[in-house]
């Protein structure tokens, strides 16, 4: 009769465990949700793990159902052998399922692992039970304890889930990324933990942990290269991939398959979206979305994505629906996710089109459909002078810099005065007649030659020596002194020449994110202007081909987040080069100026006189 009851329990908890389609059909099978399964990992994490950055560090990590749950009157150190304490995280797992019934807003963590590692299939080639899910994957936004939760997977895999001789791997897109968290959040853990770094041992050379125990390892995967890939083939075990949105398919490809042998090994993915939408990546965020939304089937994918609708677009998010969107993607709401905190994040983002395309993708969940817009269009015309003209600066001084094609695209030559301590831009630009002839039903290169905004040249490639030759007569016919020029020497050589034989000082300037990062921040900051008042930092003339350039330009990160101006992928047509060389004018300026003296190498410096008339 005792088995009859417990057997029923069990049915039970199954039923109410289902999430989908994929657990249906489990379930159908005769697979089963184990409780006792699923609350002692809970319990290992909590007992062994340990916080070790922020407000909390030193405390247990508590795998939340809701950021204002109870404590259970857990405390810090505590035995699973002990009957009061397991009954306390069975109370506690029909506790979540109530608030899951109740359609209660709940956290991921501890949802996420009793799923994973409570449901539970019968093996007849092991002729016992084993956990049912093979693959972990989660993609939330940021400050939802992504990253310790990742750490916590590791440690359990390596050291509490009993397996003899386990393996387990830490992977991301590069070897020094992998060796980070294995250095720095297991070794943390580690350390934290009196049990765990008693019987266990850590190679800081390789970033290896060795648990004697079980014999069982941990190491991070080194995907950098060839070799190292060619290498990581035939690893078995479980492997743990951090921030899979940057990990190249090639890499994933060769683990794929890592752990088949084994009864119970995990395939885990932790992710946030991404900025691009050709990776696995987002392969996985899409394929994981079907699942978890019964769309396909699939019994062997536990899937916890939160995100708000892929298709939300940056102009629809206002200070009304921004918080409801956010919690889509921020179970841990209240927890680790302060409201206030994220609406003024949001507040700051909206000022720039690619700081707004970053909230969405870190805050949101949302993958980002095309590059970063660089500047909002409203932002740029508040800078727009109607009347400006070279006339306005006749006479005066000026920082310049060009921008060249490779003889049949667009070229630009910017101008930098300045007027009322302020920037102000005007560009030139040149473009084969031919190539503004293929495009004339798309792009208005013939009205705006009209407007003198665009010299449309004669033949099919640009001669920089007519180029050279436009620049001097505006020089001499408004009587321009042009103090440095900045310029790529890719594809310039010719112009930079003329212009140095011509006495004038030329800056070198690489068109790469590293030398365009802080003038891009710069450029934009002029733009924005300020923030109280509204007025812009920089001017412009009414320039019409400038002001397409700037409705299509967009921003390119690497993997330290500097940036350098693009135009949109495969959209040949689409041209950036005025916005480019305006960019790089504030380079030329603030490299041309000259340094202040200091007071103590003066002459005849302000001090030494005021001290002599006190004496």
């Amino acid at each position: 009769m005792a088995k009859q009851t417990r057997k029923l329990k069990h049915d039970d908890l199954t039923r109410r465990m289902i999430r989908n389609s994929s657990d249906e059909r489990a379930a159908a099978r005769g697979d089963r949700f184990n409780p006792e399964a699923a609350s002692f990992t809970v319990w290992w994490i909590e007992r062994y793990c340990r916080l070790y950055e922020g407000e909390q560090a030193g405390q247990p990590l508590r795998l939340m159902s809701v950021a204002d749950q109870p404590d259970w009157d857990i405390p810090d150190y505590f035995d699973w052998d002990n009957k009061h304490i397991r009954n306390l995280y069975l109370d506690r797992l029909e506790w979540h399922l109530d608030l899951y019934d109740r359609g209660i807003n709940l956290h991921w963590q501890y949802d996420f692992h009793i799923r994973l590692y409570g449901w539970q299939t019968e093996s007849k080639h092991f002729n016992r039970w084993v956990r049912r899910f093979r693959e972990g994957l989660v993609f939330i936004a940021k400050k939802n304890c992504k990253s310790p939760t990742l750490a916590a997977n590791v440690l359990y895999l390596t050291c509490g889930d009993g397996e003899p001789g386990a393996k387990s791997f830490i992977m991301a897109k590069t070897g020094k990324q992998a060796r980070k968290i294995a250095g720095q959040h297991i070794l943390e853990m580690l350390n934290r933990s009196i049990e765990l770094s008693t019987e266990s041992k850590f190679n800081r050379t390789e970033m290896r942990l060795y648990h004697d125990t079980t014999s069982s390892i941990c190491e991070p995967l080194s995907s950098d290269n060839r070799k190292s890939r060619e290498a990581n083939e035939g690893i078995n075990g479980n492997v743990c991939i951090d921030e899979l949105h940057v990990v190249d398919r090639q890499t994933v490809d060769i683990v794929d398959r890592a752990g088949i042998s084994r009864a119970e090994s995990l395939h885990l993915e932790f992710s946030t979206a991404g900025k691009d939408n050709t990776t696995y990546g987002r392969e996985r965020f899409d394929y994981g979305l079907r699942v978890q939304n019964s769309q396909h089937e699939d019994m062997t994918l536990c899937t916890c994505i939160h995100a708000a609708p892929q298709d939300v677009k940056p102009e629809e998010l206002t200070e009304e629906n921004v918080l409801h969107y956010a919690r889509m993607a921020n179970p841990a709401w209240n927890h680790t996710i302060n409201p206030e905190e994220l609406l003024t994040d949001f507040l700051k983002s909206r000022r720039t089109p690619h700081k707004l395309a970053e909230f969405m993708v870190y805050r949101l969940n949302v993958w980002r459909q095309s590059g970063d817009p660089f500047i909002k269009v409203s932002d740029w015309d508040r800078g727009t002078v109607p009347h400006l003209t070279f006339d306005t600066f006749r006479g005066q001084s000026c920082h310049a810099a060009f921008d060249m094609s490779d003889g049949g695209d667009l070229a630009a030559f910017a101008w930098n005065f300045e007027q009322d301590g302020k920037p102000h831009i005007i560009v030139d630009h040149w473009l084969p007649k031919v190539q503004a002839l293929k495009v004339r039903d798309s792009i208005e290169y013939f009205s705006w030659e009209g407007r003198g905004e665009i010299r449309l040249l004669p033949g099919r490639l640009i001669d920089q020596e007519d180029i050279y030759e436009d620049i001097m007569a505006t020089v001499q016919q408004y009587d321009l002194k042009i103090q440095s020029v900045a310029y790529d020497p890719n594809r310039a050589r010719v112009l930079a020449k003329l212009l140095e034989d011509a006495g004038y000082v030329l800056e070198l300037f690489r068109q790469n994110n590293r030398e365009f990062h802080a003038w891009i921040e710069k450029f934009e900051s002029l733009v924005l202007g300020d923030e109280q008042t509204g007025e812009p930092g920089l001017y412009h003339n009414d320039s019409r081909i400038l002001r397409w350039q700037v409705q299509h330009c967009q921003l390119d990160k690497d993997r330290n987040n500097y940036k350098r101006l693009i135009k949109p992928g495969a959209e040949e047509n689409k041209k950036i080069d005025g916005i480019v060389a305006a960019v790089m004018t504030l380079r030329a300026r603030e490299l041309a100026e000259p340094e202040a003296i200091s007071a103590y190498e003066s002459a005849n410096p302000d001090w030494l006189e005021r001290l002599k008339q006190l004496r």
